[in-house]
């Protein structure tokens, strides 16, 4: 099951693989560090390209009309981050998981059919990140989807895509990563029914 998505997502025709390396030399500096590679991919892919559901089309699965019409659906989306990763020289591996909330994963059961949701992992950080979910950064990826197995499909390296297939834990985000820190103080006043936040 793993070989055959990871194949479908990296068996892609050299035209395809062309446009992510012209856009990475576009976006990113000669001198970016691997983390700032990543970002700068994320930050690109992530206020250019609209996420597209249920795309009318197969061709929005593609990294060409990703990039022209700058809407993707989630194998459009995913391809661009394993593509761009690789010409950006930072290896990345391709995850698939549920919502925990959902389905337990299953590691004996083997089916496509409750793999639903896209995670990109880069092991030389050990942070992941969401491909699909705009409201979150690299290092955070929606909580449903942490604490559980995820199907570690295949490692994207500089050279291409390399199948190695791993059931692995996906790990829980603690408090202390999240960066929301709010310092408040709030004054109640019971006679008026008042909050005062400051």
């Amino acid at each position: 099951i793993g070989e055959g998505l990871w194949g479908y997502l990296t068996t892609l025709p050299k035209s395809e693989y062309k446009v992510c390396k012209k856009l990475c030399k576009k976006i990113i500096p000669g001198n970016a560090t691997p983390e700032e590679k990543i970002r700068i991919i994320e930050n690109y892919l992530k206020k250019n390209i609209q996420f597209e559901k249920n795309p009318s089309d197969e061709k929005y699965s593609l990294p060409s009309t990703v990039v022209a019409k700058k809407t993707g659906s989630a194998t459009g989306i995913m391809r661009m981050y394993l593509c761009m990763s690789r010409y950006a020289g930072v290896p990345c591996r391709a995850v698939a998981t549920l919502s925990r909330m959902d389905k337990t994963f299953d590691s004996d059961f083997a089916s496509f059919s409750f793999l639903r949701d896209y995670v990109v992992y880069f092991p030389d950080q050990d942070k992941y990140l969401s491909p699909l979910d705009y409201s979150l950064r690299y290092g955070f990826i929606e909580e449903e989807l942490t604490c559980q197995k995820g199907l570690f499909m295949g490692t994207m390296t500089p050279d291409g895509p390399v199948y190695n297939f791993d059931l692995k834990s996906i790990v829980c985000h603690t408090w202390e990563q999240n960066l929301n820190n709010i310092d408040a103080t709030a004054r109640f006043d019971l006679d008026a029914g008042v909050v005062n936040v400051s």
